[in-house]
């Protein structure tokens, strides 16, 4: 058996949150534990190495890429930039006549994709073939019959049979800790009420997805052109709802409500393994909500990801997997999206030298390849990203430089921008001809005269940041949102030190520095947009 280096389940899941040397037990303060027993199991995703490196092909320009691309079949694609179809071979002979379980055919154990195309290989694993593929036990955290999550400890290992095969591992379950306090006795005094300015307003201003693209300066109404097919990630749900209606017959009934008509349709990747739950729901609905009123004539397509059959969990990781690589039930043409967008993330944080993350990061790859454009939400749990640390956190999974991270603003038009105590001074400043107030302003959204700013026009964009301290209470101002740093209140941000910093960044005369460790690295997010606040 070959190890596999830095492949223990804190390297897949603990990133930056747990203690140097820390067992799994320890890190997960778990009480109870077991050695797995029959009847559970787990499903892991095999990455094998690329017949040839695209780097070359995609660190060259916009250009000289789509040149190389448009000159290739797809056949002539991944057979140069897939797994060599050899190296599939043996390593999906050496399973099957071990025994194991490949998964992708079979839709009852998971919606899974297995190809030499993706250089994926799923194999379903129960407790005693895990041991034999992995040569570690697998391990069940809690109580026997109502347990809460399946581990291993120690680095995993590969029979020598396949091992020099292997570029990287993805399972499809597992749970994150909570973070340990690495700040020492560091802290900081808040100062009293808003954190941000810009997110307080008392005037209610509900406005439409298209009039927000307007605010955007859109150049085209996507009511009266053809737009092109978008994937949107939704891992479990898919389009489930509860009750009889259809999930395109709610749309449609919403899309008249805000006046929009269009022949686009929503289809479903993996609909006989989503399952609904109210939290996911209402993410799912806002995601293609605001995709089908700005482009009512786009086909959509929900990427439900694995779903919950077998052992199936549906991280995102298959959901992203399943945009890049499958289409919809039913989409004419077998279509697949030239846009891929996910306001998901999974739970793990993988070390940036693990399998796990190369895996993850070997999927942006093979979007590029594509010529797919994926836009990733990168959080809404401020620079500490809803870990309890002490340090600003970004998930490194999703920060590949082959995806857009996108933030949240808070974009306050001229009425919201009037009741909100925190532009008083700025619009103020404005009214009155300030050429300093208003110059800054037009860098940030202005595109007439303050005293002509209305319902429907930018007076200023700001960071989306409901945060409000009163007393010892952390609250937000926008009680649409919960309250407090472990909850949804802000957009995250910050630098991410497992890369270098961008070319695009540094060329702007950017170094982004992480404020805690002095360290450099890309800065995040790449864009932002309207997500909340005024």
């Amino acid at each position: 058996m070959a190890v596999i280096d830095n492949s223990t389940y804190l390297d897949f899941t603990a990133y930056g949150r747990s203690s140097p040397n820390a067992t799994v037990q320890q890190a997960f303060d778990l009480k109870e534990v077991h050695v797995a027993p029959t009847g559970v199991g787990i499903n892991v995703a095999i990455t094998l190495d690329r017949a040839n490196d695209p780097t070359d092909l995609l660190a060259g320009t916009w250009a000289e890429r789509q040149s190389t691309l448009a000159s290739m079949t797809s056949a002539e694609l991944w057979k140069t930039y897939g797994t060599c179809a050899s190296t599939y071979e043996a390593v999906t002979d050496y399973l099957t006549t071990n025994g194991y379980t490949i998964l992708g055919d079979d839709r009852a154990l998971g919606n899974y994709v297995s190809s030499a195309e993706s250089r994926t290989i799923w194999v379903q694993l129960d407790p005693t073939q895990f041991q034999a593929l992995f040569d570690t036990q697998l391990m069940l955290a809690g109580p026997i019959n109502d347990y809460d999550f399946l581990y291993w400890n120690g680095d995993l290992s590969l029979p020598d049979e396949i091992a020099d095969y292997l570029d990287g591992l993805w399972f499809d379950a597992g749970y994150g800790p909570n973070a340990v306090n690495q700040a020492g006795t560091a802290s900081a005094t808040l100062d009293q009420k808003s954190q941000s300015i810009g997110n307080s307003t008392t005037t209610y201003n509900g406005l439409t997805p298209q009039q927000i693209a307007e605010l955007y300066n859109f150049p085209l109404d996507g009511q009266a052109v053809q737009t092109g097919v978008i994937g949107f990630v939704e891992p479990g749900i898919g389009t489930k709802i509860p009750g009889s209606t259809s999930f395109q017959d709610e749309l449609d009934i919403y899309l008249a409500m805000i006046g929009r008509t269009g022949t686009g349709l929503v289809y479903t990747q993996g609909a006989d393994g989503q399952a609904y739950n109210s939290d996911d729901g209402g993410e799912r609905s806002l995601d293609i909500g605001v995709g089908a009123a700005v482009n009512p004539n786009s086909t959509i397509i929900a990427y439900t990801g694995s779903g919950k059959r077998g052992f199936a969990e549906s991280t995102t990781y298959t959901g992203y997997q399943s945009a890049i690589w499958e289409s919809g039930a039913g989409v004419p043409g077998g279509a697949t999206p030239s846009v891929i967008s996910s306001s998901w993330g999974d739970n793990q944080n993988p070390s940036p030298d693990s399998p796990f993350h190369r895996a993850y990061s070997q999927l942006f790859v093979d979007a590029a390849l594509r010529n797919q454009t994926v836009l990733t939400a990168l959080g809404d749990g401020g620079s500490g990203n809803e870990t309890s640390s002490g340090l600003t956190s970004i998930s490194s999974p999703h920060a590949s430089p082959y995806g857009l991270l996108v933030g949240g603003t808070s974009v306050s038009t001229g009425v919201t921008a009037a009741s909100d105590t925190t532009l008083t001074t700025m619009v103020s400043a404005a009214a009155n001809g300030d050429l300093q107030t208003i110059w800054q302003l037009m860098g940030a959204g202005l595109k007439s005269a303050p005293q002509n700013v209305g319902d429907l026009s930018v007076f200023v964009e700001t960071v989306w940041n409901t945060y409000n301290v009163e007393g010892q209470h952390i609250g937000s101002t926008n009680k649409i949102f919960e309250a407090g740093y472990l909850v949804n209140s802000t957009t995250s941000g910050g630098v991410d030190t497992t890369q270098g910093t961008p070319s695009y960044q540094a060329a702007f005369g950017l170094s982004p520095t992480t404020v805690d460790t002095g360290l450099t690295g890309r800065g995040a997010p790449d864009i932002a947009a309207d997500a909340g606040g005024n």
